[in-house]
């Protein structure tokens, strides 16, 4: 306890256990302290109470600490928890949005059924979610490596296998991985994973380098960036991104069997908004640290909260975030490091039916104590962390492998991806395709099917609704399997034609099916042709050899577009009612139940079209 007497985290105790080169013990604490300072706060009490000079000595330390991990590789595990309390608030949300009159008789069953959907769920224990990552960084640099989905941790283990071109679609095909370089241009690469040659598509994002860094969470000691980025940095990084002069002393406590120095920050943002005598109404944001000197001056609980100021006035509102470290070790040739904690988001009480008192209401000297409950609740365990281990450009750098579209975020483009055509209307005439190959070794060609109707399914064995879409396509193909119409299907580029052929033979596709010419699916050159936009799209081509119906020809006029969507709409009621569908569907039901509803309706629609072309209709 004589460095809590001396003052803090002196030069003479850090140096103490800086010299402890060798211990490897686990420092825990399982208990938490009292929160507690009154609802309105004396202006500058505290503030006036704490010694500068012991508060930075204790930053320093914690500096200090920080600066023997030049480079850090943690490995860790969060396990994610939605309380009951954050079910019934998204309850509540929808209970009194769909009261609101504004609403038709569906929208409003549609919120109410949403409100039921969530207090049912709170009435179950919540599922915790599990997210690993293995996060390389040297606060320039940054990496982070996780398995798509979320994962059972007992069947994961991360490769130290180099992130190379070969790696990335053997090792890593499973993985998702975010690098920021900022002397790489641009600066941001996004791995999500291999699907295979011509269907794998990595991300560039030449975003303002701190949006960049957003995509990232921060393990602890591993960010210094300024605020900007303080909704995925570690709480332990957000308290010491404070300037230090806003930062002091409050007293001492023990934290468990830990003795710890107790300090205070204090931001305040302006609101904009001002009394009738002129003053500017702040909020604030007030963190109170319990710091452990002997290991790192590292924080062993940290409480933020809210709050108002005005003048010599403020108000201290309840808990918005806790942060408890239970655990810190010694790591070998480096500093302590925090091995395991915990994080709990706040929310207001979902059972506080008190209407919220506005800031003016508050600047006019009334006062509101609003309870808080934990909404969220994350554990963060690392469970393996390297200290300066040398870090190449070339890893940050994210090579691809070869054959992989790669997607500007900015422009939405990607590089390898034919510039925008408008689709082909119906009237004109139906372009040639220009394809790698078909699945029956069969060269044709458009003309070959003059006197015919010819309807095209441009699909993609990436693309689910593409997939549940051919046994419609096997339907309509054997209901006009007697009458002058045909059925081809034409694949996104980019797959071997063996690829394409096993995929087909595995749905049972029925069609032939060519795959398109070029590198990758938005480089095909006859999806080009007939301006497709997405999968799956399709074409019926009339007698004549003009097209007749473009399922992908939407209008990019907004008005127009609105128009068009409208007269979709008219026409899949008018089909579901035919069917004897309720629409709009009930989205309360599996995917799979969904698909097949709509599946029906789309067929429906395509033998309109289909019988439109052959004249049946006229």
């Amino acid at each position: 306890m004589a460095i809590l007497a001396s003052g803090g985290c002196s030069k003479n105790a850090v140096s103490v256990v800086d010299q402890d080169e060798t211990s490897s013990e686990d420092e825990s604490v399982r208990s938490a302290p009292k929160a507690a300072d009154s609802d309105e706060i004396a202006a500058n009490r505290e503030e006036k109470d704490g010694n500068p000079n012991r508060a930075r000595e204790l930053i320093e330390g914690y500096l200090r600490n920080r600066a023997k991990f030049q480079t850090l590789r943690v490995v860790e595990h969060r396990v994610e928890k939605v309380t009951e309390h954050s079910l019934l608030s998204f309850a509540n949300h929808y209970e009194k949005s769909g009261a609101d009159p504004g609403l038709s008789d569906e929208e409003k069953a549609a919120h109410l059924k949403n409100a039921q959907h969530f207090r049912n769920a709170a009435d179950k224990q919540p599922v915790p979610k599990h997210y690993h990552q293995d996060f390389w960084t040297d606060r320039v640099r940054i990496q982070s490596r996780s398995p798509r989905g979320i994962v059972d941790p007992s069947l994961w283990r991360f490769s130290d296998n180099d992130v190379t071109p070969e790696s990335l679609a053997s090792t890593y095909k499973d993985y998702t991985i975010y690098s920021f370089l900022p002397s790489s241009k641009p600066p941001l690469r996004i791995w999500a994973g291999y699907q295979g040659k011509g269907e794998t598509v990595a991300i560039v994002s030449s975003s303002k380098d701190y949006e960049n860094r957003r995509v990232f969470w921060f393990p602890p000691l591993c960010d210094d960036m300024d605020d900007q980025n303080t909704a995925k940095r570690h709480p332990i990084d957000s308290f010491f991104a404070d300037p230090i002069d806003q930062i002091t002393v409050v007293g001492e406590e023990k934290l468990g069997d830990v003795a710890t120095i107790v300090v205070r920050s204090v931001r305040f943002v302006n609101t904009g908004l001002k009394s009738d005598s002129g003053e500017e109404l702040q909020q604030m944001r007030i963190a109170k640290t319990w710091i452990d000197p002997l290991h790192g001056c590292l924080p062993r609980r940290i409480e933020v909260r809210g709050g108002l100021a005005l003048g010599e006035r403020r108000s201290q509102g309840g808990l918005i975030r806790t942060a408890t470290v239970s655990s810190v070790r010694k790591i070998d040739g480096a500093g302590y490091y925090p091995i395991e904690g915990t994080i709990e988001e706040y929310i207001t009480d979902p059972n506080w039916k008190e209407p919220f008192q506005s800031p003016i209401e508050w600047m006019k000297g009334k006062s509101q104590q609003v309870p808080m409950v934990v909404g969220t609740s994350t554990q963060w365990t690392v469970e393996r962390i390297e200290a300066n281990r040398e870090m190449s450009d070339e890893m940050f750098a994210l090579p691809f492998p070869d054959g992989v579209a790669i997607l500007d975020s900015v422009s939405g483009r990607t590089k390898t991806a034919l510039p925008p055509k408008p689709a082909v209307k119906a009237g004109a005439p139906a372009p040639d395709w220009k394809v790698a190959g078909w699945t029956d070794g069969r060269e044709r060609k458009v003309s070959d099917y003059g006197g015919q109707v010819l309807v095209i399914d441009f699909w993609g064995k990436w693309c689910r609704p593409c997939l549940a879409g051919i046994p419609t396509m096997n339907r309509l193909k054997k209901k006009y399997r007697d009458q002058d119409v045909s059925f081809l299907a034409i694949h996104t580029a980019g797959p071997d034609i063996d690829e394409v052929r096993r995929v087909a033979e595995q749905h049972e596709f029925t069609l032939v099916s060519a795959v398109d010419e070029g590198p990758f699916r938005d480089a095909g050159e006859t999806a080009h042709r007939y301006g497709c936009r997405g999968f799956p799209t399709y074409i019926v081509i009339k007698r004549d050899g003009t097209v007749s119906f473009n399922s992908g020809d939407v209008p990019n006029d907004p008005e127009a577009r609105q128009k068009a969507m409208q007269h979709w709409q008219e026409k899949y009621q008018r089909i579901a009612a035919k069917l004897d569908i309720a629409w709009p569907l009930d989205k309360d039901v599996t995917r799979d139940e969904l698909l097949s509803k709509l599946g029906r309706i789309y067929e429906q629609a395509l033998i309109e079209e289909i019988d439109k072309a052959l004249g049946v209709n006229e």
